[in-house]
């Protein structure tokens, strides 16, 4: 099966990995196959994935002490970055393909292909509430928290905006 991105005509495959701790692996297998294309043995488990708009697929491991978000090419053939972060618990994308990883200082945006931080969005919650951002049809920045506490959120145009 393939699928398009721009025009182009790229090939789909389905991502499994574990988040079971050191020893792990992250399987590729072609999207309706059942023999696996690789296996990627991992020093950590993998705790959450996104794909790009370039077909290429993130993982992070959510070690608390020395974590990684890994990104690798389609069909993960190759490592195309790593982003060294603690904690990283979960992964999502921007329209322009910037990444937006869930850490426990807040939320950090990274540039689209790149290793490079562009900033922090600081999160109002309990020091141990989890942080799931996902991304609203206006690409507007949402904390999972913000369901509960009503806290303000961060707009893609750089503004502050009221959750109430």
């Amino acid at each position: 099966m393939t699928g398009t991105n721009g025009g182009n005509q790229r090939k789909v495959y389905l991502y499994l990995g574990n988040s079971y701790g050191s020893g792990s692996t992250f399987v590729v297998y072609p999207l309706h196959g059942s023999k696996p294309l690789r296996q990627i043995t991992r020093s950590w488990g993998v705790y959450a994935m996104a794909d790009d708009l370039w077909g290429d697929v993130y993982t992070t491991d959510g070690n608390p002490d020395s974590g990684t978000i890994t990104a690798y090419t389609p069909g993960g053939k190759n490592v195309l970055l790593r982003i060294y972060v603690d904690a990283a618990q979960a992964l999502a994308f921007d329209g322009s393909g910037n990444l937006f990883a869930a850490l426990p200082a807040g939320i950090a945006e990274f540039a689209a292909r790149r290793t490079k931080r562009l900033r922090t969005l600081a999160e109002r919650t309990q020091p141990t509430a989890r942080r799931w951002p996902s991304i609203d049809r206006e690409i507007s920045i949402l904390p999972a928290s913000r369901a509960t506490d009503r806290s303000p959120y961060m707009h893609p145009d750089g503004t502050t905006r009221s959750a109430g």
